[in-house]
């Protein structure tokens, strides 16, 4: 994994700032990891979060409206309004299942029914307060509604910036660092043994771009007996 190159790298980075194309190549392939970072946790946060403000959205919808609903039909049963009585026999349940759009044409007939006879249903509990609230209620979650297709095109982008990501720090691996670092053999032989198990991970862990094999290791030469 990219983390685990990095981890290798940590302890012997004033080794890795002595070669300046070494702590360039570092340096960029630090910024890539933590790009793809921040670009998921977004995307993860979106995905979640739209889910969760649609439903909370709903349901403040259904509950404001069925309350209004319950008060028109005792009011229409009262004054012997039977139509109007089975207009406003609209369960809560009702528009927590089915399609977003048949939802919100429930919570609107319920907002218009409250405002045609408002005046006579404040001995029933219906204030202006409480359509206005509906009201509210009902646009909420409309605009809730449409946030998951902008929230698609978004992902998109950010799934598109991910894959970007993705193959620039495989290119770095693959035509810099994993070069550069067979410099450090006698210097800091260290350092390579720790790079090399790193990169042997993300091959098995699978990068977005298969990894170029390292080049064997060469002993390092041995000192001329006099």
């Amino acid at each position: 994994m990219y983390l685990a190159v990095l981890a290798a790298c940590e302890p012997h980075l004033p080794t890795i700032r002595s070669m300046p194309a070494m702590s360039e190549a570092h340096a960029e392939f630090s910024r890539h990891v933590a790009n793809i970072q921040r670009i998921a946790q977004v995307r993860d946060i979106n995905n979640t979060g739209l889910s969760t403000s649609k439903l909370t959205h709903r349901k403040a919808m259904a509950e404001t409206a069925s309350t209004l609903a319950l008060a028109i039909r005792a009011y229409a049963l009262k004054v012997r309004n039977h139509e109007l009585a089975a207009m406003a026999n609209v369960p809560a349940t009702h528009m927590m299942r089915g399609r977003d759009v048949a939802a919100t044409g429930i919570a609107r007939n319920i907002h218009a029914l409250a405002v045609e006879h408002q005046a006579a249903l404040g001995p029933f509990g219906v204030t202006a307060e409480k359509v206005r609230q509906l009201d509210a209620d009902i646009e909420a979650y409309a605009a809730s509604i449409s946030r998951p297709r902008a929230a698609t095109v978004q992902g998109t982008t950010l799934t598109t910036q991910l894959a970007q990501e993705f193959e620039s720090a495989d290119t770095l691996l693959d035509e810099q660092m994993d070069g550069l670092m067979e410099q450090f053999r006698v210097s800091d032989p260290s350092l390579l043994e720790s790079y090399r198990s790193a990169r042997s991970l993300v091959r098995l862990k699978g990068s977005r771009v298969k990894a170029t094999p390292l080049p064997a290791p060469v002993p390092a030469p041995r000192p001329q007996q006099g």
